[in-house]
């Protein structure tokens, strides 16, 4: 008897939640990682729209939304705010996640006439880690621009001697990259000689070898220090990074925040202790949607 009583009590005061709470289900097609410790996701088909995690958001397999691409499948209630910027102040309202869960490595695109079974899959694909870059697939044949650190926080040093730049090699040879040049708005830096980025592998740029310390990394990580690499500073609410060539030749570029020199609308400008990482290693079409926020940064890897 005692046991049916609570259970009545239960179901009585969760009544509320499962009334109001409805499913919702789609890819990410655009993430802010708010400054008020939220997630803003714009979902697609087949039930999409703007929802927000919370950190009291039931969450299960993989974790927290992630990046671009990737699938959520859970239910949803009473509205939500994230605040996307503090100056000025700039709020976007969605949907409150309730429960919440995703997919891991990137999943397959929805396919209209599939409904809910678009979203087929999702318990059973393998897991990515938060804040790193997804599955790496040779669909692009240039280094590219992969990961940046323009404000770090006291854990990492704090000064502008401790951002970062990362690049990625996607092709299946080494890619010598010697004198090649780095270009922000304030300064316009060579690389030394001598370095090559290995296949499939990566190379994290900074001004001082701290960088080392600061994410306790292998030694089997490739670091290039280049004083003064990225002049001043690298700032967060607004700059620029261009690689080219030792001829000059563009390699890949990117702006965020209020520098639209390069992209425009530009990247969401990182707050401090984030980073600027690409949602997928699979394509390069100099777009911000490319970029998203991530405050788990990942050098060298």
């Amino acid at each position: 008897m005692c046991t049916r009583i609570a259970v009545l009590c239960i179901s009585i005061l969760a009544l509320p939640a499962l009334t109001f709470a409805f499913p919702f289900g789609g890819q990410i097609n655009q993430i802010i990682f708010c400054y008020n410790n939220a997630i803003y996701t714009n979902l697609g088909p087949p039930r999409g729209g703007p929802f927000i995690w919370t950190p009291s958001t039931r969450t299960y397999r993989f974790g927290p939304p992630q990046r671009s691409g990737q699938w959520l499948l859970g239910l949803a209630a009473p509205p939500y705010y994230c605040i996307v910027s503090k100056q000025p102040i700039i709020v976007w309202s969605g949907i409150l996640m309730t429960m919440e869960g995703s997919s891991g490595a990137p999943a397959p695109a929805y396919v209209p006439g599939q409904g809910a079974s678009g979203l087929g899959g999702v318990s059973g694909l393998n897991g990515g880690g938060f804040g790193t870059n997804t599955t790496v697939q040779a669909s692009i044949t240039h280094v590219v621009i992969s990961e940046i650190y323009a404000e770090p926080d006291t854990a990492r040093g704090g000064t502008p001697a401790h951002e970062w730049i990362e690049l990625f090699n996607p092709t299946a040879s080494p890619v010598d990259i010697s004198r090649w040049v780095v270009k922000t708005a304030q300064s316009t830096q060579s690389l030394p000689a001598n370095i090559a980025i290995p296949a499939k592998g990566y190379v994290v740029i900074a001004p001082s070898a701290a960088v080392r310390t600061d994410w306790n990394l292998s030694t089997s990580t490739q670091v290039v220090v280049v004083e003064n690499a990225f002049g001043v500073e690298l700032r967060s609410a607004g700059d620029r990074v261009s690689v080219l060539t030792e001829t000059s030749s563009p390699v890949d570029a990117l702006s965020w925040g209020d520098d639209v020199s390069i992209m425009s609308p530009a990247a969401t400008a990182p707050s401090v202790g984030r980073a600027l990482i690409r949602s997928s290693l699979a394509r390069d079409t100099d777009v911000a949607q490319e970029w998203v926020v991530t405050s788990a940064p990942t050098p060298g890897r």
